[in-house]
């Protein structure tokens, strides 16, 4: 049986009440869940080097019978620490991580997935067309660095605007965070989403700045790891 797919958006009506409010995020935190994070198994727009829009993204660029061999192969390496715990499933929303999420669920005899827009990869404004780019996504981050509010790329040729800054991408996944430490029971959540935005993230949970995400080594396809937090603050 397929897992339910379900809204975060839809939360006041589906799970009970918080048990606490949700306040103000800091820049650093340190959940009560354990976190792991599972990046996306290959889609075509890997393979040709595309960063796709989220037009194309929420329904196109699904998976490869390659990144499906991988999905399967990152989980198992991980079922060891999760196998017997109760599982939440949180996913980006675009039909790659999607089918990856099902891949989990059917694997972990997972009843729901959770989705959501704050998993969505990071925008990247004029590069994102249905041609590739020619742009390795390390030069960004390495343009990045010491910007936290950089929404610009420039390849010392060509330029482009618009791109989604890391400031803005750590804001809207900490109070994912938030949100699933204040409203859901289950104490192992797995995240599963994509490689910019998640490296962003294991960033800031290590301590980094959000521009500093290139410090961080990349999740490749497929892979699946614990999300490491380097920092404690007293809970209120």
């Amino acid at each position: 049986m397929s897992a339910e797919l379900r809204h975060l958006k839809d939360l006041p009506s589906l799970v009970r009440a918080a048990t606490r409010p949700v306040l103000p995020l800091p820049p650093h935190f340190r959940p009560e869940k354990d976190y792991y994070l599972l990046r996306h198994g290959q889609s075509p727009a890997n393979v040709t080097g595309e960063f796709a829009t989220p037009e194309r993204a929420l329904s196109d660029i699904g998976l490869t019978d390659v990144g499906r061999s991988q999905v399967a192969e990152g989980i198992r390496k991980i079922a060891e620490e999760i196998l017997g715990k109760r599982l939440l499933i949180v996913s980006s929303d675009y039909r790659r991580a999607i089918e990856s999420a099902s891949i989990v669920a059917e694997e972990l005899k997972v009843k729901e997935i959770w989705l959501t827009d704050a998993l969505r990869e990071r925008r990247l404004g004029q590069l994102e067309t249905s041609e590739p780019s020619g742009v390795p996504y390390q030069g960004i981050a390495r343009f990045d660095e010491g910007h936290p509010d950089n929404s610009r790329f420039s390849d010392g040729v060509r330029e482009w605007e618009g791109l989604e800054s890391p400031n803005q991408v750590a804001a809207r996944v900490r109070l994912l965070i938030h949100q699933i430490e204040a409203t859901f029971t289950p104490q192992t959540v797995l995240l599963v989403g994509h490689g910019a935005t998640f490296g962003i993230l294991e960033a800031v949970s290590q301590g980094f700045t959000p521009d500093q995400h290139g410090q961080v080594r990349r999740l490749k396809n497929g892979e699946a790891r614990r999300l490491s937090f380097a920092l404690q603050i007293p809970r209120q």
